[in-house]
């Protein structure tokens, strides 16, 4: 049981990333107007994908990965107090780690903007189709080995 719980975590966890990490493509199109070279990608990828990371763990903080409050009528403004710190977190990030390199204003609000509400469509969309009722059969795999 708490096997899948956990799994079930993962997929949240999971779909956050994926959330972030299209809201960064989406980001660099919007912030540029065009479709992102490989060269401008790669300026940025290295330090948002540790700022993705970290704004995993701010989210589990946060307690956004409880399933039991997946379906809580406060996620909206849950999702967007996390957004606010992650937010001010990436602000941190960039001015201590990754200053020099990039300076990444425009893109940092675009991609926790659309990062966050990608979210919370991802959740929206678990909660429908997976959800907690889901995934809650015990299955025994039985064959030669």
């Amino acid at each position: 049981m708490r096997l899948i719980y956990r799994i079930k975590q993962m997929m949240v966890a999971g779909g956050d990333m994926l959330s972030f990490i299209l809201a960064f493509w989406l980001s660099l199109i919007i912030r540029y107007w065009q479709m992102p070279n490989l060269q401008k990608i790669e300026a940025h990828i290295t330090p948002f994908f540790l700022l993705f990371l970290l704004w995993i763990i701010i989210n589990f903080i946060n307690g956004l990965y409880d399933l039991s409050k997946l379906k809580n009528k406060d996620l909206p403004k849950q999702l967007a107090t996390t957004a606010t710190i992650s937010f001010v977190v990436g602000i941190i990030f960039f001015y201590i780690f990754a200053s020099g390199v990039v300076t990444p204003k425009t893109i940092l609000l675009l991609n926790a903007l659309l990062g966050y509400s990608l979210s919370y469509v991802w959740r929206l969309i678990y909660g429908r189709f997976i959800g907690i009722k889901r995934l809650h059969e015990n299955i025994i795999f039985v064959g030669y080995t």
